[in-house]
């Protein structure tokens, strides 16, 4: 499978929840064909995707949108869905709580985890000048929309959906890189590209979860050559070890190794050539 057959496939989506009216909207990535569901049964866009065989991507939608895509296929009520919306956005629970019938969801790949820091979908449409705006229907509208309220909320999702494309194209580098390590590794690409950096190198390197209660009672791996790893590296991990608290904050490690400086700490390293800048007398910067 080459890296284009998955793009002919992916759609891009989202999904608005009110009291009374549910409404997907797909936009297909290659050939921007689009796709409306609006208070229809989920049996109806069961069909669709038993058809289209969609790869789904969108924002934030590991915590919501798979949940109401989810509720929806095993044929909840928009009134079903409603309360699905409010635990979820409201009450801020996990959306794996509500249990349903089994429905097999196509692959989603969710652009907010390829985010660091964590921005909103609007905070980015800001950044590409997109238009930011809102729709003006309340959400907690206690009534059905009318068709102008129908057609007002389904062009701000139209808006959403389309903001994905850009943001996917600055990205896909990402997900090539993603689709190269799937291949090494004898990964399903199309499972791959839905996974965090950290997933899919543990699935890379074969790696287990395991159980645990305390993220610090850690235990060197045998292994881990310890003679080889500098003192005050290994001083860094055993002093936060110790101390047992997220709070607690100390410096991470400098090392040097030959004309190269390197930062360690808990999340990786930084490491750079030192380098002597000088002014001549055109003011031009030269470095030695």
């Amino acid at each position: 499978m080459q890296f284009d057959d998955l793009l002919n496939r992916l759609w891009m989506f989202d999904s608005e929840v009110f009291a009374h009216d549910s409404l997907f909207v797909f936009i297909s990535y290659k050939t921007k064909e689009e796709k409306v569901f609006h208070n229809c049964s989920g049996n109806e866009i069961q069909m669709w995707i038993n058809e289209v065989n969609p790869i789904l991507c969108g924002y934030n939608c590991n915590s919501y949108d798979k949940h109401i895509l989810r509720c929806w296929l095993s044929g909840m009520t928009p009134e079903e869905l409603k309360k699905v919306n409010d635990y979820i956005i409201v009450d801020n629970g996990n959306g794996w709580d509500i249990e349903v019938e089994y429905t097999k969801l196509p692959t989603m790949w969710d652009l907010f985890l390829c985010i660091n820091p964590r921005k909103s979908l609007k905070e980015l449409e800001g950044n590409l000048r997109l238009n930011i705006t809102e729709t003006t229907i309340p959400f907690d509208l206690p009534t059905k929309w009318t068709e102008e309220q129908y057609q007002e909320v389904l062009y701000y999702c139209r808006c959403d959906v389309n903001a994905l494309m850009p943001i996917f194209d600055m990205l896909i580098d990402r997900y090539k890189s993603k689709y190269i390590i799937a291949n090494l590794g004898k990964i399903d690409p199309e499972y791959a590209l839905s996974l965090t950096d950290a997933n899919i190198t543990a699935e890379l390197l074969g790696g287990t979860k395991i159980e645990h209660e305390d993220n610090f009672a850690y235990v060197y791996p045998s292994q881990v050559q310890k003679e080889k790893i500098p003192k005050e590296v290994l001083d860094y991990f055993d002093d936060i070890i110790a101390h047992n608290d997220l709070d607690y904050k100390v410096d991470a490690p400098t090392v040097k190794y030959g004309d190269c400086i390197v930062q360690l700490g808990k999340g990786g390293l930084h490491g750079a050539k030192e380098s002597t800048f000088v002014y001549d007398i055109s003011d031009n910067i030269t470095c030695k």
